[in-house]
């Protein structure tokens, strides 16, 4: 049988605690105006050299890209009026067969200089980035303390 409860037990008294002001929470972890001000101009000015540093990275790897391609053709132009020159099937051997052997060292060294060239971009695309990060964790290490690794 369930037990009813007493006309006469009296609910727990509750506290109520009154809030802080919102100013007293928020105004530590916010900076002045001025400051917050100067913390997004600097982003912007990041932003515009990590943009200046992919451009002149994506440049640099077409002008790359570009040269590559134009060096294969005129290998393969000069395979071709190789081969219709040739008197034997052993030269037509080996033209072919140099032929792959310089495609294939071009390849070789055209994707080490383009791995090169886009690695240079992205570090240099992110170098503005790395003092923005570490600027913005300063205000919110002081109002919250150092993270804990």
């Amino acid at each position: 049988m369930a037990t009813k409860p007493s006309k006469t037990a009296k609910p727990p008294k509750l506290t109520v605690v009154p809030p802080a002001p919102i100013e007293a929470v928020i105004a530590p972890a916010v900076p002045p105006y001025p400051e917050f001000a100067s913390f997004g101009r600097e982003n912007l000015e990041a932003v515009a050299t990590a943009n200046a540093a992919v451009s002149a990275g994506v440049e640099a790897i077409s002008q790359e890209f570009m040269t590559s391609a134009k060096a294969s053709f005129e290998g393969a132009g000069e395979t071709v009026r190789a081969l219709l020159g040739a008197r034997t099937i052993q030269d037509v051997v080996q033209l072919q067969s140099d032929f792959a052997k310089a495609q294939f060292d071009r390849l070789m060294h055209g994707s080490a200089k383009l791995t090169e060239l886009g690695c240079s971009m992205v570090e240099a695309a992110l170098a503005p980035w790395g003092s923005r990060v570490a600027a913005g964790f300063v205000p919110m290490t002081s109002v919250w303390g150092k993270p804990t690794a």
